[in-house]
């Protein structure tokens, strides 16, 4: 889960606590951890070298989240956070990329003072990048450089309800607080979103592009600077009127650009797409057509993992038709790569291949709401080259969702293919050979719920009440044979379920992590087990 809070920092520690008790609510009871109330893990990621699991539950205190550390090669637990004040609860948390030290929001000092805590994985080197905050004052966001050297964070730190931007090092000393990187902010002014450049072995890799209405309130411009909190510049144009603003941005992979989602047109109430440099002020090149159709718009951006194209859906050339199309990041070479389609037909989702030689996507322009899916070249020489990849489909037949493997030798896709109303697992090659049944066969109201590519491509994790009817278990699948998958989770209690899964982040995709309630129904605990069997399930999370 991830909570991103802006303004009011009750209503922060509220919503949070509200998430929490929500998802309790759908699973069950939460406890106190001592065996007379069910107790639950509400949420869960491992760390990025595949040695650490981190959790929070209410394993000791009904109601009291605290965030824990499992160590996979011991099953040692420990309690990251300390010891939480009356009302206290650990929000949110996210590991340094290099797995050295983990963060995490909790008002643990102070009831609904929201800080920001790092330490390494073993409960050592408590650190507060921070600072100590006063009443009031709240820490609402953060993320870490990719290099983990740093951590952004939006806070109160300086004005009480403005949230600046601040760069810290995780593992100072304290009373050092951060240091500011925006400026200018006054009482009503926000920052709603900022993201570090990605690569941090490219050029700009120390830089952070932040939105935030500085000049008018409520309009959005977009904003780079140094991760010391110099060279601030404003790489979106100038916008003079009330409503105008950046609506989403993304960094190139290799730092080169950044693409937007903006109504920068003086007097045009339409969303085009956009290319910066992030170093050179008001340096903007307009990449969607010029113009777009009268009453179009811009959806979705996404850009090829080798930075080369932006793929995006609009309404470029017919008003309420949306269909895909990539362009340079220089603006030129735009190029319509689905299908031509009609009213009340339209391209609903797309997704790079990993390699950038393929663009996936979903349209229904054979029957309005039966999306199929296709492949696409992302640079056709005339006009589109497009290839549908699943089987024909009937009326009131549809693919749900789609995935690239890791190496983009095949698409993944969820869909009642086969049989109307009944949702099973598929693969199929960019060329369309090849389409496969790789689930067990379902019947009637059972369903592929969710799928997960293995990192090594391997095979394909998915939820399904493939034995019985409304019972989610997990399973993996060869995506290359069919019948060729396997029960992973273990035997579950009666009305037992699996909620939650993950694989081994790492290339050896050696195993699965899963949230369940398998022991004890609305007892949610975590569990690991191997992708080829479900002879070694083993419970992770601590004792409840």
């Amino acid at each position: 889960m991830k909570f991103r809070y802006h303004k009011r920092k009750l209503w922060v520690k509220g919503m949070a606590v509200l998430l929490l008790s929500f998802l309790l609510a759908c699973n069950g009871d939460n406890g106190n951890g001592d065996g007379s109330e069910p107790s639950d893990v509400v949420d869960f990621q491992t760390s990025p070298d595949g040695d650490f699991v981190a959790y929070i539950a209410d394993q000791y205190r009904d109601e009291v989240f605290e965030l824990f550390v499992v160590e996979l090669a011991t099953r040692t637990v420990t309690q990251i956070s300390g010891t939480l004040v009356s009302g206290g609860d650990v929000l949110e948390f996210k590991w340094a990329p290099d797995s050295s030290r983990i963060a995490y929001l909790a008002d643990e000092e102070a009831n609904d003072v929201i800080e920001l805590f790092t330490k390494k994985p073993d409960g050592s080197d408590k650190q507060k990048p921070a600072g100590n905050l006063g009443p009031l004052r709240d820490v609402i966001d953060f993320a870490w450089s990719p290099d983990s050297l740093r951590i952004a964070y939006l806070a109160d730190q300086d004005i009480d309800d403005v949230f600046d931007l601040y760069s810290a090092i995780p593992a100072i000393t304290p009373p050092f607080s951060g240091t500011k990187l925006s400026s200018g902010l006054v009482p009503g002014r926000e920052i709603i979103d900022f993201a570090w450049a990605p690569d941090p072995l490219q050029p700009f890799n120390n830089r952070i592009a932040f939105l935030a209405d500085k000049v008018l309130d409520g309009v959005y411009e977009l904003y780079t600077v140094l991760s010391n909190g110099s060279g601030e510049v404003l790489v979106s144009s100038n916008f003079f009127d009330i409503g105008q603003k950046v609506e989403t941005f993304a960094w190139a992979p290799d730092n080169s650009k950044i693409a937007f989602r903006a109504d920068q047109e003086v007097g045009k109430d339409i969303i085009e797409l956009f290319t910066t440099d992030p170093l050179t002020p008001v340096n903007v090149i307009k990449v969607s057509a010029n113009p777009l159709v009268d009453g179009g718009n811009v959806g979705k951006f996404a850009w090829a993992p080798d930075s080369s194209r932006i793929a995006y859906i609009a309404d470029q050339e017919n008003d309420n038709i949306f269909e895909l199309f990539t362009v340079l990041p220089d603006g030129t070479s735009n190029k319509k790569v689905s299908e031509d389609l009609d009213t009340n037909e339209e391209v609903l989702e797309f997704a790079w291949a990993f390699d950038s030689s393929t663009v996936a996507y979903l349209a229904d322009p054979e029957r309005d709401s039966v999306y199929e899916l296709f492949t696409a070249d992302p640079d056709p020489i005339a006009g589109p080259d497009f290839t549908r990849v699943s089987l024909a489909l009937g009326v009131d037949q549809s693919v749900e969702d789609f995935v690239w493997s890791p190496d983009s030798f095949q698409v993944a896709y969820r869909a009642d293919q086969a049989t109307p109303d009944i949702i099973e697992l598929f693969t199929v090659e960019p060329d369309g050979s090849n389409n496969r049944k790789v689930s067990g066969s379902l019947g009637p109201d059972q369903n592929v719920e969710e799928l997960k590519w293995a990192p090594d491509s391997s095979r394909i994790a998915y939820r399904a009440d493939q034995d019985s009817n409304d019972v989610f278990e997990l399973y993996t699948t060869n995506p290359l044979a069919v019948s060729d998958f396997v029960k992973v989770s273990g035997a579950m209690v009666a009305g037992g379920n699996v909620e939650e899964f993950e694989w081994d982040p790492t290339l050896n995709s050696s195993f699965l992590i899963y949230r369940a309630d398998q022991d004890t129904l609305d007892v949610f605990e975590l569990y690991n087990t191997r992708p080829d069997n479900n002879t070694n399930v083993i419970k992770i999370s601590g004792p409840f």
